[in-house]
């Protein structure tokens, strides 16, 4: 339990990677760029990083709002109680995130 897990909209692939690898210069991150097959695999990888992390970050855009993964993966967070901050990229953060402080990009 000591990385950051980043939730984000493939959409916004390209920001989530280029906070990714600023946060990698002083935290341990995980992301989903290490090429995970699909299917049962993938959602394994991905409920075994949340478990395990210590912060969960979501990136806030109009996609990721529409994006049913990132919708998954917040709410597990949740019921998980991990510390959770959005990262309001764009647009307006969802009814699911307004309780947590968030950073506004």
């Amino acid at each position: 339990m000591n990385h950051i897990f980043i939730s984000y909209s493939s959409k916004n692939r390209t920001f989530a990677l280029k906070l990714a690898d600023n946060l990698e210069r002083f935290y341990n991150v995980w992301i989903d760029r290490e090429g995970i097959k699909g299917g049962l695999e993938w959602e394994q990888a991905i409920e075994d990083a949340i478990k395990d992390c210590a912060v969960f970050l979501v990136i806030v855009t109009p996609e990721s709002n529409e994006s049913d993964w990132v919708a998954r993966e917040t709410i597990r967070a949740e019921q998980l109680d991990k510390y959770r901050i959005p990262v309001l990229a764009e647009g307006v953060l969802p009814l699911r995130l307004l309780n947590p402080h968030f950073i506004d990009f």
